[in-house]
């Protein structure tokens, strides 16, 4: 199968399929470009009466397949999907498990979500399906422990688009936010009203446009849902031949200069290089633009992240560890540009929290100590992980922090085990707890925001 994706008379994508001696699809090919080349591969692996149990995903480098994916189905007895496991780095490990319970048709009535694979559930939604077979109702079950703490009623079309959505947000039988939907002939969804309180007042609206590809090319944003008027934010998208955005006129207002967004592409199709014109001028030329640079290391992970502004000069790195999954489990930032690591930070990268991780700093090597010399901060992750980290005063003294004072940040989900430290009466920072350790003379300060767990030991 090959697809014009431009319309200029050549075809710029190209699928090949190959079928079993049963004319069965048992594998597939992708030719991003069509220059002859397959980039992409999924392997499909069936039962002897077609059902799908596994498929592999891969991308083609220099003549190599690289497994990047593997989804596993388990399936009933009329080949109908019970279970999705997710290994998301293509190494055998699970990373995330849906699981479904089914009606007499075989449709979805309530699915269990493991977030990461661990073998507990950590939420579940139970869906009620109108006559055609569509949810009309889900509850949601955040802690999958029987009660339901939101609930969401959807109204569609013929063709089964959800038009309006009622979202009761904390159970309590009132309404909380109505939303109302409108689409293009080609399913793309060209409206978005927002009643943020439910009264039945427009307060926030969206309007998208898409092109031939359906790919968005304009959106504007009303803010108070009092039609577009002058303090409202447009966005205009253009794309390139295999369907990636590589400019975003940003205008902060109807009228206004825009901020431009620019971003450059690998091979692989990986983000090498994001622009962004901050003063309007159409440039990447003054100390307001910024520009990032992004490296990529084993399987295609991000392990790298420097940013600089206009001008060249560079204004902070980052270098992102992964363990042998491939999860990002810290970074080390230099946010002054000056080759010192000023925040070592678990679990955030790529703009998303990634998952809950136990850190024991006394087992560090002599490499990793050195490599954090002079820190001042340790930031642990957000209210949705757990981290937690375990740090002595032979450790701290090895990092010999700033000033010999470290401050630790995070929330209540976090927990710190100091070894071989005191609790201070007060603190004479606000809002956090100090704690005290002499090693060879020398007084060590840690302060731990007062939302964080800390345990003496």
């Amino acid at each position: 199968m090959k697809r014009d994706n431009n319309v200029d008379g050549k075809n710029d994508y190209r699928e090949v399929r190959a079928l079993d001696a049963n004319g069965r699809l048992v594998q597939q090919e992708i030719d991003l470009t069509n220059d002859g080349t397959f980039d992409l591969k999924e392997v499909y692996t069936k039962e002897a009466d077609d059902g799908l149990v596994q498929t592999n995903f891969y991308n083609l480098v220099d003549n190599h397949d690289v497994l990047t994916k593997i989804e596993y189905y388990k399936l009933n007895e009329n080949n109908q999907r019970t279970e999705l496991k997710l290994d998301t780095l293509g190494d055998s490990s699970i990373n995330a498990i849906t699981r479904y319970d089914l009606d007499a048709l075989g449709r979805t009535e309530k699915a269990y979500f493991d977030t990461d694979g661990n073998g507990t559930i950590e939420r579940a939604e139970i869906y009620t399906l109108d006559g055609n077979g569509h949810i009309s109702r889900t509850e949601t079950d955040s802690a999958n422990d029987g009660s339901i703490e939101s609930v969401r009623y959807y109204e569609r079309n013929a063709l089964g688009q959800i038009i309006k959505e009622v979202i009761d947000s904390d159970n309590d039988s009132r309404v909380e936010n109505i939303r109302y939907y409108q689409y293009d002939v080609y399913g793309n969804r060209t409206v978005h009203l927002d009643d943020v309180s439910g009264d039945g007042s427009i307060n926030q609206a969206y309007y998208a446009t898409y092109n031939h590809l359906n790919q968005k090319i304009y959106q504007i944003y009303d803010r108070t849902g009092n039609g577009i008027t002058d303090d409202d934010r447009r966005e205009e998208m253009i794309y390139n031949e295999f369907g990636q955005e590589v400019s975003k006129q940003i205008y902060s207002n109807v009228s206004s200069n825009p901020t431009g967004v620019y971003s450059e592409y690998n091979s692989q199709g990986l983000r090498t290089k994001a622009s962004q014109d901050n003063d309007g001028d159409g440039q990447i030329s003054s100390a307001r633009d910024v520009v990032i640079e992004y490296t990529y290391g084993e399987r295609n992970l991000s392990n790298s992240e420097t940013r600089y502004d206009g001008t060249g000069k560079l204004l902070y790195r980052v270098e992102i560890e992964r363990d042998d999954l491939g999860t990002a489990i810290r970074s080390f930032r230099d946010t002054g540009a000056d080759g010192t690591i000023n925040i070592l930070h678990y679990g955030y990268t790529d703009n998303a929290w990634t998952r809950n991780y136990t850190d024991d700093l006394r087992q560090w090597s002599t490499e990793l100590l050195a490599k954090v010399n002079g820190l001042p901060r340790i930031s642990l992750s957000s209210a949705n992980f757990k981290t937690t980290i375990t740090l002595d005063d032979a450790t701290l003294a090895k990092i010999a922090p700033t000033r010999n004072t470290l401050r630790i940040t995070g929330d209540s989900t976090d927990t710190v085990n100091l070894d071989g430290f005191s609790k201070s009466e007060t603190s004479s920072r606000s809002g956090h707890n100090q704690y005290t350790a002499e090693v060879d003379g020398t007084t060590y300060t840690v302060f731990i925001i007062d939302t964080v767990e800390t345990i003496l030991v």
